[in-house]
């Protein structure tokens, strides 16, 4: 008997998320309860459910704080003046969202009727859904300073030595003790982040949104970061084996092609004041490139650092890296009749 389709979930009432995992701990997810209508619509997301336990709390089901960024924070707004000057500070690798922030934001995608378009089986037209949708109240799209969870940030600052407070008998008077001495703390040295990973830091949100033409101007940024992977601490940063450092010399090339310079140019240190301007309009064009037709159905971090990587090459126009990814990429052509290979439609970015 051939499956059936669930119905598309019916917005009722707001959506009440929670952060879970810690920034040195390096898993920050969203939690949702796990009956929540963005919990049944998107099949698409990799969503770990809790263990039900008979008599214990109700099931919950979380995702990972980079990728429901990038399933959700798309429609996302910097209007407000203290917002934007914050965003100037933050990047695609040290950008997280509070538990408050991600329950108003679906709260108001659910009003505004995202959940209506589903069931989303295929992240595609999960993307297509939220491009398309009429909001209800902006406002509550809008970022506020609040909204942003403090995560370790690129470079870690020194720490100046503090001296020691000697103990010593206490004053005159009745009820007057010793006092206690105070240790002293050594001086801590500063602790930059990695250098290939700088310009992506010098590409602000801010400078995301700006450099962004269309009505929706996080959408490039939310797709980075859910590219980068999960980056919260310091030393994910470091770590040598992190997917991160392939896509950020992936993006260093393209982004030095899209600044008119070459490799030897773009090499940092010098060079990441002279490409980053480039790389939000580098990442858009990738994306284009690649088609949706070629797009993730279930998204995963891992697949989507891939993907990324796939749309740079395919921008630069390598052909025989072209055909080769086009092969690869095949799979994901598997549950539709689409037109010829020469008549893919583009992913467009609003």
């Amino acid at each position: 008997m051939a499956a059936v389709a669930a119905p598309p979930a019916v917005a009722g009432a707001p959506t009440i998320v929670t952060v879970s995992g810690t920034v040195p701990g390096n898993n920050l997810a969203i939690v949702f309860p796990a009956s929540d209508p963005f919990v049944v619509s998107y099949s698409s997301m990799p969503f770990v459910f809790s263990a039900v336990a008979p008599g214990g709390a109700p099931q919950t089901a979380s995702v990972a704080m980079g990728l429901a960024i990038r399933a959700w924070g798309g429609r996302m707004t910097l209007g407000v003046l203290a917002t934007r000057n914050h965003a100037n500070n933050i990047s695609s690798l040290t950008f997280a969202l509070t538990g408050a922030a991600f329950s108003r934001i679906l709260s108001e995608l659910a009003a505004s009727g995202l959940l209506t378009a589903g069931p989303f089986a295929h992240q595609r037209d999960a993307d297509a859904a939220l491009t398309a949708l009429v909001i209800s109240n902006h406002a509550l799209l809008e970022l506020q300073v609040a909204d942003f969870f403090p995560v370790d940030p690129f470079d870690i600052p020194a720490v100046a030595a503090v001296p020691a407070i000697p103990g010593g008998r206490g004053g005159r008077g009745r009820g007057r003790g010793a006092v206690a001495a105070v240790p002293g703390q050594a001086a801590i040295a500063a602790v930059p982040g990695p250098p290939n990973l700088a310009f992506l830091d010098i590409c602000s949100m801010l400078a995301f949104a700006d450099a962004h033409g269309g009505p929706h101007p996080l959408t490039t940024f939310c797709l980075l970061v859910g590219a980068l992977g999960p980056l919260a601490s310091h030393a994910s940063r470091l770590a040598s084996r992190s997917s991160v450092h392939a896509l950020a010399h992936a993006l260093r090339a393209s982004s030095a092609l899209s600044a008119g310079v070459d490799t030897a140019t773009a090499a940092p240190p010098a060079g990441d004041t002279i490409i980053f301007s480039s790389v939000p309009q580098t990442i858009e064009s990738a994306y284009g490139a690649l088609t949706e037709a070629l797009a993730l159905d279930k998204i995963t971090a891992p697949g989507l650092s891939v993907e990324l990587r796939d749309a740079l090459v395919f921008a630069r126009g390598d052909q025989a890296l072209c055909d080769a990814i086009l092969t690869r990429r095949l799979f994901f052509l598997k549950d539709r009749c689409g037109p010829s290979m020469t008549q893919l439609p583009s992913l467009t970015l609003p």
